[in-house]
């Protein structure tokens, strides 16, 4: 799923095509092959803006380099071939504590024929390259953020979360520099808009609640259901994904959490005298902004 962050909106150079992505391991049943079909899709994106991939990529990569190794070396020989304006290969340490695997070297070439690099294993929060699946066969390092080369300088952290019940993945985040605050309409995002929206409170039982919200046969089956319908790829299909999963979201959510449900104010009725008009009315507010211009 492909989502585009504005540049205009988010204040950054170019616009970011976000992806987010999962690859069935190699030994699955599921032919497509979807390595290939996501770098298809990156090769189109790439003419418009810069490419952001997070997600799971059942690909172990080890500590092998994900950019062109020792470059400088070779590029004398094929100079009078390439641009003026070609860009070398920075090399840029990343610790895994992993191993390498067949889909982790496809994954390699990717990032290498795509000129992406990984940030797992290279910026605080995980400078270690730490596993992100635990499994009772063991770890590996699956999940991964991959960026564009020209956006590595405007991330500020990469972070491996601690495991918790609700998956044997951990959850993986990064942060990017951006500067919204001079192109967002204040008015649209204000306490008394954010205020018209129901929220849901955890609390101390919402953990055991959660578990057994998952575990009714209601809740499964929507899921069930979800996973099996088949969305148009179309501004409609996503639609209708998108209301079947919230609707899965807000049933698991209002049996596990308690809901604030936002109260309407009423406003109140300024009482009108008999005697006012709105000629009267009219003159008033005209006194009153000549008032303002006498002030300023």
């Amino acid at each position: 799923m492909w989502l585009k962050l504005n540049k205009t909106f988010f204040g950054t150079g170019t616009h970011i095509y976000l992806c987010a992505v999962y690859i069935p391991p190699l030994n699955s049943t599921h032919t497509a092959d979807d390595l290939l079909n996501l770098e298809a899709e990156i090769a189109n994106y790439s003419k418009y803006g810069d490419i952001a991939l997070i997600g799971d990529f059942n690909a172990r990569t080890g500590e092998q380099a994900d950019y062109i190794e020792n470059e400088n070396n070779s590029i004398q020989f094929l100079q009078d071939m390439l641009p003026q304006d070609y860009d070398l290969d920075s090399p840029i340490k990343r610790n895994n504590l992993d191993i390498l695997n067949q889909q982790g070297n496809n994954l390699l070439n990717m990032c290498l024929s795509s000129r992406l690099r990984i940030l797992n294993g290279r910026y605080l929060g995980d400078s270690l390259g730490y596993h992100t699946y635990f499994s009772k066969n063991g770890c590996s390092t699956v999940d991964y953020a991959i960026l564009s080369k020209d956006l590595l300088p405007s991330v500020e952290y990469f972070c491996t979360s601690d495991l918790n019940f609700l998956s044997d993945h951990v959850q993986i985040s990064f942060k990017l520099k951006c500067d919204i605050k001079q192109y967002i309409n204040k008015k649209d995002f204000n306490n008394n808009n954010m205020k018209k929206f129901t929220t849901y409170r955890w609390t101390d039982v919402s953990h055991g609640k959660m578990y057994e919200a998952l575990n009714s046969d209601e809740v499964k089956n929507k899921i069930l259901n979800f996973e099996i319908t088949h969305f148009v790829r179309n501004e409609k299909g996503i639609n209708e994904a998108s209301k079947s999963l919230t609707e899965i979201l807000d049933n698991v959510a209002s049996k596990t959490c308690i809901i604030k449900v936002p109260i309407k104010q009423k406003k109140s009725k300024i009482k009108k005298n008999p005697w006012s008009d709105n000629e009267l009315k009219d003159l008033k507010s005209k006194i009153n902004n000549l008032g303002k211009k006498t002030k300023t």
